[in-house]
């Protein structure tokens, strides 16, 4: 809900063209212009997704018994 949050209020710097940035993708593509807010979003979410996802990744795994 948060990132969702954040990511709309960015999306509200629509009137100021020139607060607006195009992301470059690599291999020469990049993004229509976009508010500044819109973009630190994104910056946010996939943050968030990668970290979590890095640290779901190093937990310990269930601990296995032998039975014998």
């Amino acid at each position: 809900m948060l990132m969702l949050l954040s990511l709309s209020l960015g999306a509200q710097n629509l009137e100021r063209p020139q607060d607006r940035e195009a992301l470059k993708l690599g291999f020469g593509w990049q993004t229509v212009p976009l508010p500044t807010g819109v973009v630190v979003g994104l910056g946010l979410i996939a943050g968030v997704l990668a970290g979590g996802s890095c640290s779901a990744l190093l937990l310990p795994g269930p601990q296995r018994r032998d039975h014998r």
